[in-house]
């Protein structure tokens, strides 16, 4: 459930197997949002493309949420996937020379305010960032 409105003249919403109720519910929630089926997203251009299913997620590396053709419609890509460090997605977006993003910060920035609100503790910025860095040295050792 979406706690606020959101206001979008230029927002599209793609999911993989929508329905119409879906559609409706997505479209009252974000007022002039575009919602359409994964498979239907038009040739026109996105600012940031976000991929937040599985898809792409080890075992299945070679798999992408999206067609290399929708990539090259977007200015930017993040996937929230960090395992492998560089999904099929990130890959397009890279040979087409777009920003991308894996979803490695996202995991630790989750676990550092779980930390910090189960047992109290706080991590300095330095040391998140240095956390980001060790996780990102092992994850490219699985290339």
């Amino acid at each position: 459930m979406i706690a606020q409105q959101y206001k979008s003249d230029n927002l599209w919403i793609a999911i993989r197997n929508i329905t119409n109720e879906k559609i409706c519910n997505l479209e009252n929630s974000y007022k002039g949002a575009r919602v359409v089926d994964i498979d239907n997203i038009p040739d026109t251009g996105f600012d940031l493309i976000i991929n937040s299913t599985p898809v792409g997620m080890f075992p299945n590396i070679n798999q992408s949420p999206v067609s290399e053709r929708v990539v090259s419609n977007s200015k930017a890509v993040y996937d929230t996937i960090y395992n492998p460090y560089n999904t099929k997605l990130l890959q397009y977006a890279k040979e087409l020379g777009k920003k991308q993003k894996n979803g490695l910060d996202m995991l630790v920035l989750q676990a550092v305010k779980s930390h910090e609100d189960w047992y109290g503790g706080k991590f300095a910025e330095n040391d998140i960032a240095e956390i980001i860095r060790l996780t990102e040295k092992e994850l490219e050792k699985r290339k």
